[in-house]
């Protein structure tokens, strides 16, 4: 049986806030339970074990009943968070950038002197 844990942080940092999430995992005979805090905005988590999805589920906890004491399993959680309206206007500046600095890269250089003029 493996069990990882961690402690409540005091104030968790709004910008990564899977830096300070309490995870805990539970093993017995035959079955894993995971449950985490909820992150919000999240409605469905996809469980994947293995790197294979398992299923998905509403809530913030999961229990895998069928797997084998004499196995080593990974479990991961995934889910889709919609970026804040700051968020996404920053991104969309930076993407914005991004695609100018792109195409100029793409010119190649005797032509970029001509651009200059």
């Amino acid at each position: 049986m493996k069990i990882q844990t961690s402690t409540t942080a005091e104030n968790k940092k709004e910008d990564n806030i899977l830096l300070d999430l309490v995870f805990t995992t539970i093993v017995a005979k035959g079955q894993a339970s995971l449950e985490w805090e909820p992150i919000k905005g999240i409605k469905e988590y996809t469980i994947y074990r293995n790197g294979v999805d398992i299923g998905k589920v509403r809530g913030c906890s999961f229990s895998d009943r069928s797997i084998s004491e004499d196995q080593e399993y990974t479990y991961t959680i995934k889910a889709k968070r919609p970026l804040p309206r700051s968020e996404q206007e920053s991104y969309a500046v930076k993407s914005l950038v991004a695609s100018i600095v792109g195409a100029v890269k793409k010119v190649p250089p005797k032509h970029r002197q001509r651009l200059r003029k």
